[in-house]
């Protein structure tokens, strides 16, 4: 049998497998490890899922620093000082002024000497504790609050979005190699019956009949076979080591993930398979999918920082109160007479703070916060539009294989029969064993494009299932 169409119909049925994001249902039983044990093996394993939660705690604690901002700032600070060459003492000698006649005599001026300033001491001491409190910010300081708000929901909202697609991602590769086992085995049994028709023809050209292009068109067929074969093994081992990788398994086999939901000798399931309407299908989708909905949340934040980026911009001077409690002196308390040589003070200030000129950098924040926020609604509206495609494109998808599958089931029957009718024609002694192993061969390829209309089928249903968040 010419093998001509064998790789097309494997390599389509491959990428098909590989470029959907299909997710299938867990299967539990008999030693099978179910979807859900391995996006959970995966989640543990994924840096991405633990930077994106450092992330959510590092916007918490933004957060509490932005709250804290609204309340007392209260400082201290304490301070020796050891002065090598202190101020000396202030004294008046006596008759520095010199002399006044007082009752007839000449007094000194001062009379005595008089000690003005005792001089300054080697050392001092200095403790203060000061209190600043904002009292009013035009309401900067409770933007600010909500922004870290935005902020914390938003980076929830990306951890979220970091799990779904680790989630997605390990279930697009355990149904990869769920496909790819399914298409190896049909593989193998066509590369034997190749390997068989080479030595058939190759038998019967030796006993004169047939000619040597039977004989040719019969090896390239058995190479094209091995070769098919061979592209199904090495992407099924690309993908188990992706499997492995994801999920820190690296002794997982792909026996171990069971089989397809909808196989190529069982169609009910897809008889039995309905769908919701498209427009509900896109509502779902609209409402349940985290990148909508982090982008949802991205533009509630960037119009918070846009609104304080004005109120920043405004120039309204901010008020607030400062308390400074001070004790100073020359000695360090409980020392001797530190009593009496210290002093205590007390300093309340009210005082205001405003930028006068920036050179336009508030202005640039402003303009900055807006651009931001006008990316995101146009960000935010075609990553709607592109989901909406996506659930449209997956349900025509579905409907054409539904309708192909249906056209190669029949024609597989008509194979079989024909096979049937070559092999009793084989046992009446009137046909030859090549045109049951060509027959052989036709219902196997017929059975590999059943095959990759499976795999659309199920790719497109388990996307479905995964972006409108409903089982189908």
């Amino acid at each position: 049998m010419n093998r001509t169409g064998v790789i097309p119909i494997v390599v389509a049925a491959l990428l098909a497998v590989v470029l959907q994001p299909p997710r299938l249902d867990a299967q539990s039983a008999g030693g099978v490890t179910s979807d859900e044990e391995l996006v959970a093996a995966a989640l543990e394993a994924s840096e991405e899922v633990r930077l994106a939660g450092i992330a959510t705690q590092q916007s918490q604690v933004q957060l509490d620093q932005a709250r804290a901002r609204r309340g007392p700032q209260v400082s201290g600070s304490l301070d020796f000082s050891y002065i090598s060459n202190p101020v000396d003492p202030i004294i008046l000698r006596a008759g520095e002024f010199g002399t006044y006649p007082i009752g007839g005599v000449d007094t000194l001026m001062p009379p005595q000497d008089i000690r003005v300033y005792d001089g300054m001491e080697s050392t001092l001491f200095r403790l203060s504790g000061v209190l600043e409190q904002p009292i009013f910010t035009w309401g900067k300081l409770d933007l600010g609050v909500a922004l870290a708000e935005h902020s914390v929901e938003l980076s929830g909202l990306q951890a979220e979005q970091k799990r779904f697609d680790i989630e997605l991602q390990v279930r697009t590769v355990a149904a990869a190699i769920r496909h790819l086992a399914v298409m190896e085995e049909i593989a193998e049994e066509q590369t034997a019956l190749s390997a068989d028709l080479v030595d058939l023809v190759d038998s019967l050209l030796d006993a004169g009949v047939g000619v040597r292009t039977d004989l040719l068109e019969a090896q390239v067929g058995s190479r094209q076979a091995e070769l098919a074969e061979r592209e199904i093994v090495n992407q099924l081992e690309v993908q188990l080591v992706t499997l492995r990788r994801l999920t820190g398994r690296p002794e997982l086999g792909a026996g171990e993930l069971g089989s397809p939901r909808f196989g190529p000798d069982d169609t009910t399931e897809v008889s039995d398979l309905a769908l919701p309407s498209t427009e509900d299908l896109v509502a779902a989708a609209r409402a349940g999918n985290p990148g909508l909905a982090a982008l949802a949340q991205a533009q509630v934040t960037a119009a918070a920082r846009t609104e304080l980026a004005r109120a920043s911009q405004s120039r309204r001077p901010d008020f607030g109160l400062r308390l400074e409690l001070s004790f100073t002196g020359p000695r360090i308390p409980l020392e001797p007479d530190w009593y009496g040589q210290d002093e205590f003070n007390l300093t309340a200030s009210i005082g205001l703070q405003s930028t006068l000129y920036d050179g336009g950098l508030l202005a640039g924040d402003t303009t900055l916060a807006s651009l931001d926020e006008s990316s995101l609604v146009e960000q935010y509206s075609t990553a709607g539009d592109t989901l909406e495609d996506e659930i449209r494109q997956a349900v025509l998808a579905i409907e054409l294989a539904r309708a192909r599958i249906d056209y190669l089931a029949a024609n597989d029957e008509l194979l079989q029969e024909k096979q049937a009718t070559r092999q009793r024609e084989f046992d009446a002694g009137v046909g030859s064993r090549d045109g049951i192993v060509r027959a052989e061969l036709a219902v196997l390829a017929n059975r590999l494009e059943i095959e990759q209309e499976l795999t659309t089928l199920e790719s497109r249903t388990v996307a479905l299932t995964v972006l409108c968040g409903m089982e189908l």
